[in-house]
């Protein structure tokens, strides 16, 4: 029986490495985790910025942020392609036609430098009082950077992250106002095709994998069922 294509995002993956059967039940079950509380008000400053990249990017200049951090690269200036990018169910993707199985993450914008290599540039919106680049912030630079390259374009062994930090000295009066930082990460794309194929294999596996001994839904699920 042909199987049928399966799936994985970005934060699929991420879900995969936290915890094996947490991804198993989604995948092969349906089962999801309980969802959190939706970030309003981070996605309304997310939608905000990508307007204003993008303004810039229609007049064919540089953003003032990487004229300030001196980045030597222009905003990639394909709009329908990077709306595609961009676009939750669709973004920088890789079908790997023997696994039947699609590999895929949106993207928040993405850099072309002199030569035409490519970086992804995240946009971070923070409450810290200073930027915290984290592991999974890492791999998501990783993964982005994979599926970009495996895509057909030539990428740079750097990204961006675009932090907006939030100056809670100097507000409110009905205003937030933004400390603006770009912070420049190498990336390793190595490893991540096989973590891909290893994740596909699981989701197929009719028995599922122990759970992560970390995994708090597990061990949350476990205390309810002593009751």
């Amino acid at each position: 029986m042909d199987q049928k294509p399966l799936k994985i995002s970005r934060s699929g993956l991420r879900l995969y490495k936290e915890c094996p059967k947490c991804f198993w039940l989604e995948k092969h079950e349906g089962i999801y985790r309980p969802s959190g509380y939706p970030q309003a008000l981070a996605n309304a400053i997310d939608l905000l910025l990508k307007d204003e990249f993008d303004s810039y990017r229609k007049k064919g200049s540089s953003h003032p942020l990487l004229k300030k951090f001196n980045i030597q690269a222009k905003l990639f200036s394909d709009l329908e392609i990077l709306k595609r990018w961009r676009d939750t169910r669709r973004g920088v993707q890789y079908f790997d036609e023997k696994l039947n199985a699609l590999f895929f993450g949106a993207v928040d914008d993405v850099l072309e430098f002199p030569g035409g290599k490519l970086a992804v540039l995240d946009y971070k919106t923070t409450g810290s009082s200073q930027a915290n680049i984290y592991d999974e912030y890492y791999d998501q630079m990783n993964i982005y950077t994979y599926l970009l390259s495996m895509e057909g374009y030539d990428t740079a062994d750097k990204a961006y992250f675009a932090f907006f930090i939030a100056d809670r000295l100097n507000g409110f009066e009905d205003r937030l106002p933004f400390k603006a930082e770009i912070h420049e990460v190498k990336v390793n794309i190595s490893g991540i095709k096989e973590l891909f194929e290893e994740a596909v294999q699981v989701a197929r596996e009719d028995t599922p994998p122990e759970h992560s001994i970390n995994c708090e839904f597990h061990a949350w699920h476990h205390r309810i069922k002593e009751f």
